[in-house]
């Protein structure tokens, strides 16, 4: 049996955009937030080339091989967006944060 409202079904999708329910929400901006919505659709490829360069960055340089197949990648394309600071769902349960980067890497490679 389903934890809460989020083990359920925590994705709903309309013209595109996700909408997910987080098990655990999180404050940000000292709003407490129950859910993220993700228009996946506004992403460019520059956003893509941003993420990579950036984590390349913090790195000392290393880029990893299949960008779509690293959690800190996607939760980074989630956080684009989602319109949020990547920072901002750091605080995201463990749970929440392994569904958003499916959700983002699903999206990347379907």
């Amino acid at each position: 049996m389903p934890e809460n409202d989020a083990d359920a079904n925590p994705f709903k999708s309309v013209d595109g955009i996700k909408t997910m329910k987080l098990y655990r929400p999180i404050t940000i901006d000292g709003q407490e937030v129950a859910e993220l919505t993700l228009d996946f659709n506004k992403l460019t490829a520059a956003d893509l080339d941003n993420i990579e360069a950036d984590m390349a960055a913090a790195s000392g340089g290393a880029r990893h091989p299949v960008p779509a197949l690293s959690n800190a990648f996607n939760l980074r394309v989630a956080a684009r967006a989602a319109g949020v600071n990547y920072h901002e769902l750091s605080r995201l349960s463990a749970k929440d944060a392994t569904k958003l980067s499916l959700l983002a890497q699903n999206f990347l490679l379907e």
